[in-house]
């Protein structure tokens, strides 16, 4: 479809639209230079470890946070590392349905049921990642990150980040992905539409009725709050604090949260790159919300 008739685009689209203007289906542009477009259409992004999903430290202290449409910071930045990987934080202009491929499943099952009940008619560009799975871009939806990890679903959005092409990181070992970020679509639909966060949730993961707990002993957390523990360790990039907010909310549904737990999320929390002062916060949150009935 040409862009003549279809009104002015979502501004989430145009660094798309951009880049196809730049060729970059027949063509890989150098880093420095996709990253020059996106900013250049009002995408903010920052550098990320060569060959890697971690931002640079010496670079962007704050990671995300520290994202830019400054030409001359993006020049300065890719200067000093002309290899650097571009990411750039979700929940601004665009959030991203994450497709996962993964040595024991991927997503691409769940990505057709979502289709099937109409959740995703609101995308306006597609990519591929670095394993062969997908990202779909929508205009943000005020959501933050979301997490499925049974259906290899995960939703990017505020307080998350993604790469995006023509970034490199090896496809995991054992999986027959391109190692590589590519634009597959840039034919955005006319009306671009957010993300119905609430109803994948439903649809993915629908409510249970939940059976009374039984009080469990202070300060035995049981294989319960192992489990949440072992849960938080698989989160990646961009749902850490959710899913560390989730953790500590439903620990404290469950009367878990005794302060050996507390320990053990926070320190999983330190490892997946928060700070102290970060994980404390996030689990306080957590923690109030249980405990005031909400469910978790």
């Amino acid at each position: 479809m040409s862009r003549e008739g279809r009104g002015r685009p979502h501004r989430g689209a145009r660094a798309a639209e951009d880049l196809q203007d730049e060729k970059i289906k027949t063509r890989v542009p150098q880093l420095a230079d996709a990253a020059l477009v996106y900013v250049k259409a009002g995408w903010p992004v920052f550098p990320c470890e060569p060959g890697g999903k971690a931002p640079i430290g010496r670079l962007a202290p704050h990671g995300f946070k520290d994202a830019t449409t400054d030409v001359a910071t993006i020049r300065r930045w890719w200067t000093s590392e002309p290899e650097a990987n571009i990411g750039t934080p979700t929940g601004v202009f665009f959030d991203v349905l994450d497709v996962d491929v993964r040595l024991d499943g991927d997503g691409f099952a769940a990505l057709r049921r979502l289709g099937r009940a109409g959740l995703l008619a609101g995308a306006f560009a597609e990519a591929e990642t670095r394993n062969g799975g997908k990202h779909l871009f929508f205009p943000t939806s005020g959501s933050g990150c979301r997490s499925f990890p049974r259906h290899r679903i995960d939703i990017k959005a505020a307080g998350g980040y993604v790469l995006l092409a023509p970034s490199t990181v090896a496809a995991d070992e054992g999986v027959d992905g391109p190692g590589r970020y590519k634009w597959l679509n840039f034919d955005h639909v006319r009306d671009p539409k957010p993300l119905d966060v609430e109803a994948i949730s439903n649809r993915l993961d629908p409510p249970r009725l939940q059976r009374p707990q039984p009080k469990r002993t202070p300060g035995r957390r049981g294989n319960d709050g192992d489990q949440l523990v072992k849960w938080l360790e698989r989160q990646g990039e961009g749902n850490r604090n959710a899913g560390l907010f989730w953790a500590s909310k439903r620990a404290a549904v469950l009367g878990l949260l005794d302060d050996d737990l507390h320990r053990s999320l926070t320190d999983t929390a330190v490892r997946l790159g928060l700070t102290e002062r970060e994980a404390t916060a996030t689990i306080k949150s957590g923690m109030r919300h249980g405990t005031n009935g909400g469910a978790a």
